[in-house]
């Protein structure tokens, strides 16, 4: 099988997906009750309602800012392709330094930390309790990496695989009112 870049493809689950999404439902008690945030991108939607049936989800929310990394003009390609024939290069160059380098018409990985970390400031204060996402493997590395797990320069480096479940604790500084005398 070779692989396929799909970054905000909008692609559903195959069959290994679909039991992997199964079997991560399965990490969670059937009582348990939580809130429930999921990328819109389809994989991500139908992971998130497989696991809608264990579990007692108080809201369903899809916010924008947790699909994946836009790979621009590199969705879709094979792997193998692109970094062998197509653009050799710039693809090195994004495997040695993401944050410096960028799919061409995507994301660089400070894009996506700008993007999730100021969705989740804006989204995760009205939640009380326990807050289950389903995201990608970069946004994923990504939110690991606001918590404190390791620094930005290792997000690429420490990509979860597929249907792995990260228990991470999330907190943001409330940003104080400040009056200004006029």
């Amino acid at each position: 099988m070779q692989s396929r870049i799909q970054g905000g493809i909008d692609v559903g689950l195959n069959e290994k997906g679909i039991e992997q999404a199964r079997e991560v439902s399965r990490h969670f008690p059937a009582d348990f009750s939580c809130d429930l945030l999921t990328s819109p991108l389809r994989r991500a939607l139908e992971t998130a309602e497989i696991l809608e049936k264990q579990v007692k989800a108080r809201t369903f929310e899809k916010p924008d800012f947790l699909r994946e990394l836009d790979q621009g003009y590199w969705n879709g390609l094979r792997v193998q392709k692109l970094k062998d024939e197509l653009d050799p290069e710039r693809y090195q160059n994004w495997l040695d330094d993401p944050l410096k380098h960028g799919p061409p018409g995507g994301e660089s990985l400070e894009e996506v930390k700008d993007r999730v970390s100021e969705g989740l400031k804006e989204t995760i204060g009205k939640f009380k309790g326990p807050l289950v996402i389903v995201a990608h493997k970069v946004v994923n590395s990504i939110i690991a990496h606001l918590a404190g797990e390791w620094p930005l320069e290792e997000v690429m480096d420490s990509l979860p695989e597929n249907a792995a479940v990260l228990e991470i604790e999330l907190a943001f500084e409330e940003k104080e009112a400040v009056e200004i005398e006029k």
